[in-house]
């Protein structure tokens, strides 16, 4: 009977072996499988890498000049002094990021693909009348002008024609987007600060009016008694906010209580401002703001003083430390009257920056 028992072990064991070797093999071949399809994977996209035509190869810090066409604008953009310029204007605010990334997408320049070698006709591919151009000078002083043509729905890429060649290239839609900018959006905008209402301690609004006089309307937070508004919780502070006790002034006479959304609604109306559709820059003078309704022409100009808290470092002969203090600040915006046209404009007061409040 133990002969039998022994005998049938045996065979289970030799039969649970052969089972385990199976699965062995078969995860060894699914091994080879995987590690083969990956190496075929990493074929095809080293294959794919090298068929590109490598048009140009620098450094972005070769690129010395950028010139590109977008929207009807002609942009051009020069390095020199360690820094980006507005080849035409060199006052222009210009933003140093955006050109920075066109001469890195501008050191390696290459095709997906070369489509013909001696085009005859360049309608086809969009070339004979081209979108765009893009034209890079580097520092050896050798330069290219691509040239764009139309798009190519199947492979998701651009004609491109090298100027003073017949070849046509396929060119990534990456390297055309990377140009898909107007002088406007190229420009270091004003900015409005972020402000906490319930850091405002006045308001003021200074009308104009044809006849040259002006009347002044002043809103101001009642200071109350030391220590009644140390709010610490939400609920306290949310109850602070709703005793905060607000006054208007108009041309000095006597102050009268008003609701606190009428001050908010006039805080609210310059935090909304956008400052996008810049008409002028580097205007540095009374004078010239005047031209468009703003300076001392000003229809209305609303000031907002409000404290903001600054760290200060406290340093003794043994002991550094860092502490907040709050620094009074003030922002002030200033309106023109629509012109004859019914374009109205705005000017952030101490910058040189001219904004249309139309399109907006």
């Amino acid at each position: 009977m133990n002969t039998k028992r022994k005998k049938k072990n045996r065979i289970t064991a030799a039969a649970i072996a052969a089972g385990v070797l199976c699965v062995l093999v078969a995860a060894y071949a699914i091994i080879v499988a995987y590690n083969k399809r990956a190496e075929a994977e990493r074929d095809a996209k080293l294959a794919a890498k090298n068929t590109k035509v490598v048009l140009t190869e620098q450094k972005s810090t070769d690129v010395k000049y950028i010139e590109y066409t977008y929207e009807g604008e002609t942009i051009k953009l020069e390095y020199k002094n360690n820094s980006w310029y507005n080849a035409d204007d060199s006052a222009f605010p210009l933003d140093q990021t955006k050109p920075s990334s066109m001469a890195a997408t501008l050191a390696s320049v290459a095709a997906d693909r070369l489509v013909e070698e001696s085009a005859d006709d360049f309608s086809k591919y969009g070339l004979d009348e081209p979108n765009s151009y893009i034209y890079v000078r580097y520092a050896d002083g050798t330069g290219i002008k691509m040239l764009i043509g139309d798009y190519n729905e199947f492979t998701g890429s651009r004609y491109m024609n090298i100027e003073g060649t017949r070849k046509v290239y396929l060119v990534s839609s990456s390297l055309v987007n990377s140009f898909r900018y107007k002088h406007n959006d190229l420009m270091i905008h004003d900015k409005i600060p972020s402000i906490d209402f319930a850091s405002v301690t006045e308001i003021s609004v200074t009308t104009r009016f044809a006849d040259g006089t002006e009347s002044t309307l002043r809103y101001y937070k009642e200071s109350a008694p030391e220590g009644e508004n140390d709010a610490e919780t939400a609920e306290e502070i949310g109850s602070a906010a709703a005793e905060e006790a607000w006054l208007r002034e108009s041309d000095g006479g006597e102050p009268e209580a008003v609701q606190r959304a009428t001050v908010k609604g006039v805080f609210d109306e310059v935090m909304a401002l956008r400052l996008a559709n810049c008409v002028a820059y580097n205007v540095r003078d009374d004078e010239a703001l005047q031209k468009y309704g703003l300076g001392s022409a000003s229809a209305k100009t609303v000031t907002i003083k409000y404290t903001e808290k600054a760290e200060v470092s406290l340093e003794t002969s043994a002991i550094s430390s860092t502490a907040a203090r709050t620094v009074n600040k003030e922002f002030a915006v200033s309106y023109s009257a629509p012109d004859e046209d019914g374009n109205a404009y705005v000017n952030i007061v101490g910058s040189r920056l001219v904004y249309s409040l139309n399109d907006e």
